[in-house]
């Protein structure tokens, strides 16, 4: 295993025991693409070459700081880490990363300030996360953010207003927020949204503020009777086939 030097991508089933494993991919300084299963290495930061970075159904609290000394890094996705209640506040220094993605990581409960700082930040998918509460107040930092996707964090109450200065965004995903009411008064001010998904199963307390209207070719994602409480009467199957999601286009 020491002797490959160009191995794209790895992926390591669930097992407990393999240390030895785990110290010699860290010494594979080409590699561009790792999935892990199971157990993360602590010295990933030997990785110089990593530009994406998967995680999967990891059993520990906390991510290993060395995550963080991944210069390269563009993709982290980080999906069923039940164990997982926050980031490093360091993540930051993942200065090259494009996208992030927090996956079904049901004890997170933050999503930590220092992510504003993420310039060239692309996607953020922060999704089935159920005890997150709030975003970062400065999210707007993010000039460079297309997608915005929060489906199915149960307990978040709001979208911060800075929001309305992403202005490459292209989606914003809000399905099955029900906490949420409210959307920032002045999001008509983003000129590039063309998706909006409002989709909930039960009665949707979320209201759309009037500027929103002005988004002319926005296509908003919802059930039936929330597009009906908007006042709108005519809407198409979002997903033929699919069941209750419907679309309308303004």
């Amino acid at each position: 295993m020491g002797n490959i030097e160009k191995l794209i991508y790895s992926g390591l089933c669930p097992c407990k025991n393999l240390e030895y494993w785990s110290a010699t991919i860290c010494g594979l300084q080409h590699l561009r693409g790792l999935s892990l299963d199971g157990s993360i290495p602590e010295d990933l930061w030997q990785l110089e070459s990593l530009e994406k970075l998967s995680l999967n159904m990891v059993e520990i609290r906390h991510l290993p700081d060395s995550i963080c000394m991944l210069k390269h890094l563009k993709s982290l996705e980080i999906s069923n880490c039940l164990l997982i209640e926050q980031l490093p506040e360091e993540i930051c220094r993942l200065e090259c990363l494009e996208e992030l993605y927090l996956c079904s990581c049901t004890s997170l409960r933050d999503i930590p300030n220092s992510i504003c700082k993420m310039k060239w930040l692309k996607y953020l998918r922060v999704v089935g996360c159920d005890k997150v509460e709030k975003l970062p107040e400065k999210l707007g930092c993010l000039k460079y953010l297309e997608k915005l996707e929060l489906g199915r964090c149960k307990s978040l109450q709001g979208i911060p207003n800075s929001i309305c200065e992403m202005k490459c965004l292209k989606r914003l995903d809000l399905s099955s927020c029900d906490q949420v009411e409210n959307l920032p008064e002045e999001i008509g001010c983003l000129e590039c949204l063309k998706e909006l998904n409002i989709f909930s199963e039960g009665i949707s307390r979320l209201r759309l503020p009037q500027s929103i209207f002005q988004l002319k070719g926005l296509r908003i994602t919802g059930s039936r009777e929330q597009l009906q409480s908007y006042g709108f009467t005519s809407f198409t199957e979002s997903y033929p086939g699919s069941l209750n999601f419907y679309a309308v286009e303004l």
